[in-house]
């Protein structure tokens, strides 16, 4: 059944799996590392995924986070909440967004065509024209929206690059309009919005990350407020998935996997498994 806004449906809490993609080189590890820190310090566990090309900037990445209040060992195909900030991220991911999911992106990208996406693989366009066509729709971000919304996908633009220049304003600082990396933590900031998560939790992620240079970490706290505030507003919390803070057990942590067997032996932990409460699993796209 196609997702029906005015339909009840049930509520999925603590259950879903997130994915960010944008170009490389453009903060998608930055975002999904601080998603996956804010989930953390609300005692989630989550597992990681990562999928990039054997190059230093420009050509697709994207990141695959798995929420749950369990221990996860694993990632699924199902995509419950997808953030793009790139036109390639809608092409290859938006139909893979399931029935009440949602999809996160920035208007600026909908008359994008699918021939002006240069690092899309004939296959993948050939594909993407064949759908098109069946429906009449042109080639564009805007298409594939509209094939997304058709399978239930709950669709939830935001203009970007306007908040940014808002902010900008709000503080008297001009160059941060010019930050474009910013937009990758008020995507984040959206989508936690939706999912009506403690933004607090997000800010302390963001302290986190950004430890060693506190006034970046200010702006982008700033920059991520008010996303969330905007995407509240315009959105409001009526989204299918839900993310909810839990008791955070203080004997796990947050790994990447290459080095959780150095942490497990500095620790002198036999099983590690006991004590990793993520495992951020690093792959190379097939090219």
């Amino acid at each position: 059944m196609r997702y029906d806004k005015n339909h009840i449906m049930e509520t999925i809490t603590n259950k879903l799996s997130w994915v960010i993609g944008g170009p490389q080189g453009s903060g998608v590890d930055t975002a999904a590392n601080i998603f996956a820190k804010t989930c953390v310090l609300g005692g989630l566990y989550i597992f990681g995924k990562r999928e990039y090309y054997s190059n230093i900037k420009g050509e697709h990445s994207y990141f695959t986070v798995r929420i749950s209040e369990r221990p996860i060992r694993s990632h699924v195909d199902d995509v419950d909440v997808l953030v793009a900030f790139d036109a390639e991220t809608i092409f290859r991911h938006a139909l893979s967004v399931v029935n009440g999911g949602a999809l996160v992106y920035d208007t600026s990208l909908i008359e994008t065509t699918i021939d002006e996406t240069p690092f899309l693989d004939n296959r993948v366009k050939e594909d993407l024209k064949g759908r098109l066509s069946k429906k009449n729709l042109g080639n564009t971000v805007k298409g594939i929206l509209q094939l997304a919304d058709d399978n239930g996908a709950v669709l939830c633009g935001i203009a970007f690059q306007d908040l940014l220049k808002e902010i900008a304003e709000k503080r008297n600082e001009p160059s941060l309009s010019k930050l474009m990396r910013m937009v990758n933590v008020m995507a984040v900031a959206s989508s936690l919005a939706l999912l009506d998560y403690d933004s607090s939790m997000l800010a302390n992620a963001i302290k986190y990350i950004f430890k060693a240079r506190p006034k970046i970490a200010e702006m982008n706290i700033d920059a991520a407020n008010y996303a969330y505030n905007h995407t509240k507003a315009k959105y409001g919390s009526d989204f299918r998935y839900r993310l909810a803070a839990r008791q955070v057990n203080d004997d796990l942590i947050l790994a990447q996997a290459m080095r959780q067997q150095e942490w497990a032996r500095s620790l002198e932990v036999a099983d590690s498994r006991h004590i990793i409460q993520s495992h951020l699993h690093l792959t190379r796209a097939s090219f």
